[in-house]
């Protein structure tokens, strides 16, 4: 798919527990699974805090690799098919999670100074595609 410095971050803090860790903390948030029941991928932030994060992850572990499925880096969305969205970078202060669904997350984001929000983003598996995308609700 493609890779990351988080990817990265990701795989030296796994494959090493005595390996310092960066500066910018992960955690594990949610597993987005399909309507079978199968996993789609593990959902990730880094660098948050109080729940209020700058990037977002969606992985997944095929033959012992980790492949990226989706990435929010602070204003960009990115797919393997390229960047999904861009948020704007003169108001960003970071994104919330609003809520999980089996395989999707909404989410806003944060004005500056935690003033403001954003119209709900969601992140979305498009079966017929293979990948995770913006799913934009109809006007």
């Amino acid at each position: 798919m493609f890779s990351s410095s988080f990817t990265n971050s990701y795989n030296t803090n796994r494959s090493n527990k005595n390996t310092k860790r960066p500066s910018e903390n992960i955690k594990l948030i949610h597993i987005l699974k399909d309507k079978k029941g199968n996993k789609l991928g593990d959902v990730y932030i880094e660098n948050f805090k109080n729940d209020i994060f700058k990037r977002l992850l969606i992985t997944i572990v095929k033959a012992g690799k980790i492949d990226t499925l989706y990435f929010i880096n602070e204003c960009q969305f990115i797919n393997p098919k390229g960047i999904n969205m861009k948020y704007p970078k003169e108001n960003f202060n970071g994104y919330k999670i609003d809520s999980f669904t089996d395989d999707s997350i909404q989410l806003f984001g944060l004005g500056k100074n935690s003033v403001g929000t954003s119209d709900p983003i969601i992140i979305k598996w498009n079966i017929k595609k293979r990948l995770f995308e913006i799913f934009y609700t109809s006007e």
